[in-house]
C-alpha cells in the first residue's frame, strides 16, 4: 500500500518503464571511482550503477557513467 503522503522516487527526463540488470556499486560516481574500477577490472557497460548521493552534482554522476575512461 502506497503513502499518499510519500512522493515516489522518479527521473524527470527518463522514460517509464521497469529498469532490470546487473548492479555495479560505483561509490560517488566521481571520475576517480570509474579509474578505481577500471583499475580493479570492474566493467560496469551495460549495467545499473549504484551511487552514493553527495560530493559532485548529481547531473554529472551520469555523465561520468557514460564517458569512456
Amino acid at each position: 500500500m502506497k503513502d499518499k503522503d510519500v512522493v515516489q522516487p522518479f527521473l524527470g527526463y527518463s522514460p517509464s518503464g521497469k529498469a532490470s540488470g546487473e548492479l555495479v556499486y560505483v561509490n560517488y560516481g566521481r571520475v576517480q571511482d570509474f579509474e578505481q574500477l577500471k583499475d580493479l577490472s570492474v566493467n560496469v557497460t551495460g549495467k545499473i550503477a549504484i551511487m552514493r548521493y553527495g560530493k559532485i552534482f548529481r547531473g554529472n554522476k551520469v555523465i561520468f557513467y557514460y564517458q569512456p575512461l
